[in-house]
């Protein structure tokens, strides 16, 4: 009947999404490009694996863990060494997050969040959506990072979440790690010099949400609203004090909370 014609449809167009990646040599794309070929998948039932390669406080990649929690979508999480980036040798792009979906390598935050939003959110991106995407990355999250390595307690409370492990390895990082990372608000605004504060790009972001709306992406959390959620969750999650005092300057603590009804802790794994 019409279930047997529909069903042996269906197997026709798995098999021909099959036999496109198999005769395809894919291509990653470059960071801050868009991918060289369209991503061969029609919808969320056609992917089978998501892979995502990433290290526990990176920003981007806790903004990732929100975007497929946000969306319900299994993740396999692989932790990539710091030193040895081993569990990356596949690759020639050397920095995380990269997610591999079905195999196929996408690199970049931005690009991977374009990419899969449609298939894994079920709608297109709206221009909105496509503009905070892109703020999100290039400038709140930089403006966000001056704040969350300010000052040597908030290093202390994101070490303790990364190097956890009691090994002799990430003792000696552990160790090392201030050195780098205290320097990185002052290496962020001698390159950008016309970046705003933090608060300024939160409530730009709350400015374009719909009357009467908590999130961005209206009644559920768009995309959008996973990447910078999953940022503030960072901090939030490992105490830093900034994270309560933006969420009230902002006037954001109401979506913080929407968008946490339907997203799993970014500590916690994806």
């Amino acid at each position: 009947g019409k279930q047997l014609w529909r069903r042996r449809i269906e197997i026709k167009t798995n098999f021909s999404l099959l036999r496109q990646i198999n005769s395809t040599t894919w291509m990653p794309n470059k960071e801050g490009q868009d991918l060289p070929q369209p991503l061969p998948l029609k919808s969320k039932a056609d992917i089978t694996t998501v892979v995502l390669y990433q290290t526990l406080i990176s920003p981007p990649c806790c903004a990732l863990r929100a975007f497929f929690s946000a969306s319900n979508t299994p993740v396999e999480v692989v932790n990539v060494d710091f030193l040895s980036k081993k569990e990356i040798s596949f690759s020639t792009y050397k920095k995380v997050p990269i997610v591999t979906v079905n195999g196929l390598q996408i690199n970049d935050s931005e690009i991977i969040i374009k990419t899969l939003s449609p298939l894994l959110y079920g709608r297109p991106l709206t221009e909105i959506e496509i503009t905070q995407i892109k703020e999100t990355t290039t400038k709140t999250q930089l403006a966000y990072e001056i704040e969350m390595f300010t000052g040597g307690h908030n290093i202390d409370l994101l070490l303790k979440q990364q190097f956890n492990d009691g090994s002799f390895g990430s003792w000696v990082l552990k160790m090392l790690a201030p050195w780098f990372v205290s320097g990185i608000p002052d290496r962020i605004r001698k390159k950008n010099p016309d970046l705003q504060s933090f608060e300024a790009y939160g409530k730009a972001f709350k400015a374009r949400f719909a009357p009467g709306t908590v999130m961005l992406g209206g009644s559920l959390p768009g995309p959008a609203d996973a990447q910078l959620w999953g940022l503030v969750a960072l901090s939030k999650e490992a105490g830093l004090p900034f994270v309560d005092a933006w969420l009230a300057a902002c006037g954001l603590a109401g979506w913080y909370a929407a968008v946490a009804a339907h997203a799993r802790p970014v500590l916690g794994g994806a």
